[in-house]
């Protein structure tokens, strides 16, 4: 099989739903990209769960033989949430142990910190009501 560049794994999970009101958002998202200024910045914002053990899947192996894997022994996870400036290309992030609204007001607290002439700071996101401005 390696011979034919074929190899064993497993397929990517994916979704296809539409979302009814894209149009929309995106009406709102290119609008604050067009109003951008240091007053007003816009952010892609995002947050990831970064799994500590890793993920043990299908491989090629010998027959009659097991690869082994070292694990750290429990299931732990890190959660970072970071954001975008759409303008300058600038990362800010914050990580934490757990996955809660404060992960995400220590993100606007480092963005406030940051970027301190902000008036206001527009994010976008892949949830529902995909811009939304925050006062700072």
């Amino acid at each position: 099989m390696p011979s034919a560049e074929l190899v064993w794994r497993r397929a990517a999970p994916t979704l296809r739903i539409r979302d009814p009101h894209k149009d929309e958002k995106m009406v709102t998202i290119h609008k604050a990209l067009d109003e951008c200024s240091a007053k007003y910045p816009v952010f892609y914002e995002d947050e990831v769960d970064i799994h500590l053990n890793p993920k043990i899947g299908s491989d090629w192996q010998l027959r009659g033989q097991q690869k082994r894997v070292v694990t750290l022994g429990q299931n732990e996870k890190y959660y970072l949430a970071g954001a975008l400036h759409s303008g300058t290309g600038k990362v800010s992030y914050v990580g934490g142990n757990s996955k809660s609204s404060a992960l995400f007001i220590s993100l606007l607290k480092r963005l406030k910190a940051t970027y301190r002439r902000a008036q206001a700071i527009r994010r976008t996101w892949t949830k529902p009501g995909n811009a939304a401005l925050v006062k700072v």
